[in-house]
């Protein structure tokens, strides 16, 4: 290949490089200013009126309780042990904001044993009122076993964290500049399945049964 022919190959291979480039660059402005365009216009929508949630929670099989403040939660877990006749150790998440309150010698640990785990009461971060689902990340304080290994899982909820749909869940998560977990868990009523000649059955893969406990502050 002569010089000449050699040049022209170079200007021919140089211009495509910087096209390349100039469209690589436009292509990820546009997309930057298309994200912070998104996160602006993002707007979470929360529910103001309870009543459509519990209803959902109700028809999906969930049981449900509102108490004003944190201070109640100890008096309304002692409540559904009684009522259900449970004689066993009630466990919580270690580290968790759970573990924080006066639990007045009630029989509560932290030791979580997924062989002997019959009642667990953890923290639900969203409740979305369409579906009545509820929503929980896994962290160190939020084991994932604790949510389907108990017969019992009692879901501790703020009423202020309740969105409208499964979109507005991800619009939080994708705002928060932490990274997201491990799992994301989403729970609607008890497990159930219709697997077998296609007649519902309660607890066959989880809970039997499911208790929300809603903090209305």
């Amino acid at each position: 290949m002569n010089n000449n022919n050699q040049n022209s190959r170079d200007e021919i291979l140089e211009k495509i490089r910087c096209v390349t480039e100039k469209k690589e660059i436009s292509k990820l402005n546009i997309s930057e200013e298309l994200n912070q365009s998104m996160k602006e216009k993002a707007k979470i929508n929360y529910v103001s009126d309870l009543k459509l949630f519990l209803s959902k929670l109700k028809d999906v099989g969930a049981t449900v309780s509102i108490i004003s403040n944190t201070n109640e939660l100890v008096k309304e877990v002692h409540q559904y042990v009684a009522k259900n006749q449970i004689k066993t150790t009630v466990t919580i998440p270690e580290n968790s904001t759970l573990q924080d309150i006066d639990w007045n010698e009630a029989d509560v640990t932290t030791q979580y044993d997924a062989e002997s785990l019959i009642v667990s009461v953890t923290n639900a971060s969203m409740g979305i009122e369409e579906t009545g689902t509820l929503v929980l990340l896994s962290s160190p304080s939020s084991p994932t076993g604790m949510n389907f290994l108990p017969e019992h899982h009692l879901i501790v909820l703020n009423s202020t964290n309740i969105v409208k749909s499964m979109e507005d869940v991800w619009k939080l998560l994708r705002a928060d500049k932490r990274e997201l977990p491990r799992t994301i868990n989403l729970i609607t009523g008890p497990s159930r399945t219709a697997d077998i000649e296609y007649e519902i059955e309660i607890g066959a893969h989880g809970p039997k049964k499911l208790h929300v406990i809603i903090i209305n502050e």
